[in-house]
This record gives structure tokens, sequence and C-alpha cells, in this order.
């Protein structure tokens, strides 16, 4: 189990490009754009992915800065636009369940994490994903608690809060990567 928990985190970015693709073409299908911005965000994380785990590039934390900003002007949308969703309570407890274990499994990956400057980064980038779910956790618990209510308001400023955390680890990647560049 532990082997298959490792090959999938390994992958993940894959599942970030097979999202954000999806999102995008659903996004455009049915005109809702909103829906390709955060699309964007998805295909900019997966970027950042990629180019930690495979590339020898020094821009990650700018990706997942840009995937931030992204992320803002996504939640502003939604701010202006009363972009509302409905979800069924039990969906809703399920997403949290399972952005609550992603957010768990990501800072204890960072706690323990002894390993190289690439892992640890790897282990942020997991957290930057975890914490942009808890915008859709936000909005999915709080449609079943507020049936009928505009809560567009609420799910846009904690996707901005949300988004600028992001955008601080990815500063906090940058930095380090910047480090290890001007130490060789």
């Amino acid at each position: 189990m532990k082997n298959l928990i490792k090959k999938i985190n390994k992958e993940s970015y894959i599942f970030n490009f097979i999202f954000g693709i999806a999102k995008l073409f659903i996004g455009l299908f049915i005109q809702f754009y909103s829906f390709c911005i955060s699309a964007m965000y998805n295909l900019m994380l997966g970027i950042s992915k990629y180019n930690a785990k495979r590339v020898k590039s020094n821009y990650t934390g700018l990706f997942i800065i840009l995937s931030g900003l992204l992320y803002i002007a996504y939640s502003i949308f939604i701010i202006k636009k009363n972009v509302n969703a409905n979800y069924h309570m039990y969906v809703g407890i399920l997403i949290a369940a399972i952005t609550f274990t992603e957010i768990g499994v990501a800072i204890y990956g960072i706690i323990k994490n002894k390993e190289s400057l690439k892992t640890k980064i790897e282990k942020q980038l997991n957290l930057c994903s975890a914490i942009i779910s808890l915008s859709l956790t936000q909005q999915a618990i709080m449609s079943f608690t507020n049936p009928g209510k505009d809560i567009s308001l609420y799910v846009g400023i904690g996707g901005i809060i949300f988004s600028s955390i992001t955008i601080i680890i990815g500063i906090i990647i940058q930095i380090s990567l910047n480090k290890k560049v001007h130490s060789k």
C-alpha cells in the first residue's frame, strides 16, 4: 500500500494535467469561463510538479506563484459574478474528508522529510494543492449548510486567502531554489 501511495504521489502531475484539461474542455463547452480559469490553475500546478520531478529547472516556485495568481483571478470572478454551486451533504463531507486527509499527508510529508531539496519541494507542492482544495471544501460545506443563500463572497474571499498562502509557499520554494543555484 505504501509503495502504491508513493507511485501515485510520484506521478501526481499527470492527474493535474488530466483534471486541468478536462475542466478546460468542460468550461469551454458549457461556456462557464471561470471553470477555465480554475483549469489553468490545475495545469500550472501540473507543470510545477513536472518541473520539480523531471526537469532540472529553477522555476518551480514561479509556476506556483502564477498558479496562485490564477486562482485569485478565479476567486474574484466568483465574487463578481455571484457564482454559487450546490452540493449534497454527503458530497460535501466526502470532499472535506479527502481535503483534510490530503492536507494531513502533505504536512506529515514536510515534517518527516529528511531528504533532498527536490523531495522537500515535491511535498510543498502537494501542500499547495491541498490548500487550494480547501476552497472547494468551503464551498461544498457552505452550500449544504446555507441552502438557497448567496455564498459567493465567502467562497471568493476564502479562495483569495488560500491562494495567497499558496503564493507564499511558491515564494519560499523559489527562494530555496535560488539559494541552491547560488551555492553551486
